[in-house]
């Protein structure tokens, strides 16, 4: 096909090469015509091999993304030797010299040329008995091609866009450009470098983050749900249920909406989200989706801080519910102490339940003294800030919870010293 047209570049749709299954590809190739008129070509085809290596099928978006080229275009060389080397190409002819001499007086008898290496030239066919010489570049055959019909080819570049539908997930490796005029079939050498493109199917999956670089305790804190659709479609009634946690609120306004994304993070659409909250299930009724698309959205928390302990001093923490695993661990200086809340969300895609963990760390650290001077008693309340945010307080007060009526507790401390 050398003396037909040659490939001079390729270039992916979308760019990574990397589509899900049921996605659209296309792959735009530039064929330089080196007829001098234009010619009607009735079909140009690609062969593509197909392979499913190990846990390919596994691969994700993500992973891919990182794997593979962002740019999405090949350029191949300008002019390419017309047989290039490569499985089916003729080796060079090992030719020698060959001498017969008479047994009786050593006289030359005849002489010739022959060559070592016709075993490489010839073949048999299998299905036929004499011996054949191969063409220089073969068809190849295979389950999977990519066609586009009636195409004029014009003297110089041209674009020839194919376009496929993903159909089953794995690695997809172009390998031969050919085109047919009439009953002729112009093919070209197996396509070098190696381009290929690749077929993902993904599960459905539940991210759940903080916006902040860490929750505390004790204030309403934002949390971001993020919902991968994968090869799932969510329709109108599906919901995430959420266990709750007696030392966790989730706290539900009158207005939360959720934001639907496409697989390359182009916004798709927006949608109300309704959050119904029982004594033991937090009910996220989700908006109809549909595959390889994410529906994001934002949800407030709040931990509750324990009661302060009793005694000469206290150090107020926050703590999960009892009848959970938690973790509650204080180090020495300023670090805060953390509590770990265990949440189980039941998904419509899944029998499985998905536990997340929301940790928080608790902002202050409040310790008192009883003093006496005489028969004067004073309450020395500190209360230290272990976090980064700047907090103001405001309306101190320390009352008596007792039925005392004769304890009268006085503010030594003015506002502007607070």
């Amino acid at each position: 096909m050398h003396s037909f047209a040659h490939l001079r570049g390729l270039r992916f749709t979308p760019s990574n090469a990397v589509v899900h299954v049921g996605g659209a590809l296309s792959v735009e190739m530039t064929v330089c015509s080196q007829m001098p008129v234009p010619v009607p070509v009735e079909q140009i085809a690609v062969s593509v091999h197909f392979s499913v290596e190990k846990n390919n099928y596994r691969k994700t978006a993500e992973w891919l993304t990182k794997h593979k080229m962002s740019h999405g275009g090949v350029n191949f060389p300008a002019e390419t030797m017309p047989f290039p080397t490569s499985q089916n190409s003729l080796p060079a002819l090992e030719l020698h010299e060959m001498f017969e001499r008479s047994p009786s007086d050593n006289s030359l008898n005849t002489t010739g040329i022959i060559c070592k290496n016709v075993h490489m030239l010839l073949r048999r066919q299998e299905s036929s008995a004499s011996l054949e010489t191969p063409s220089g570049v073969a068809l190849e055959d295979g389950a999977h091609v990519l066609r586009c019909s009636s195409v004029t080819l014009e003297p110089g570049a041209n674009t020839v866009t194919f376009r496929t539908q993903a159909k089953e997930p794995g690695t997809y490796t172009l390998r031969q450009l050919c085109a047919s005029v009439g009953p002729v079939w112009f093919v070209l050498p197996p396509i070098y470098p190696l381009v290929q493109y690749d077929v993902y199917s993904q599960e459905p999956q539940l991210h759940v983050e903080p916006l902040a670089d860490s929750l505390l305790a004790g204030i309403p804190q934002k949390v971001k749900f993020t919902v991968t659709t994968g090869h799932y479609t969510v329709k109108n009634g599906d919901s995430l249920q959420l266990s709750n946690v007696e030392a966790m609120l989730i706290l539900c306004h009158t207005e939360n909406r959720a934001v639907i994304y496409s697989n390359a993070r182009d916004k798709a659409s927006e949608a109300s989200l309704r959050v119904q909250s029982s004594d033991k299930v937090t009910s996220i009724c989700l908006p109809a989706a549909p595959a390889y698309h994410m529906i994001e959205f934002e949800l407030e928390v709040l931990s509750l801080p324990s009661a302060p302990a009793t005694g000469g001093q206290s150090s107020m923490l926050g703590v999960a519910e009892h009848h959970r695993k938690h973790k509650n661990t204080q180090e020495a200086g300023h670090c805060m102490a953390t509590t770990d809340h265990k949440v189980s969300i039941d998904c419509p895609w899944s029998i499985y339940s998905t536990v997340i963990a929301l940790t928080f760390s608790v902002p202050f650290r409040t310790t008192h003294t009883l003093l006496s001077a005489g028969t004067r008693k004073y309450v020395q309340v500190c209360i230290q800030n272990l976090s980064e945010l700047d907090f103001e307080l405001s309306d101190s007060n320390l009352a008596d919870i007792g039925d005392s009526t004769d304890l009268h507790l006085i503010p030594l401390n003015t506002r502007s010293q607070q």
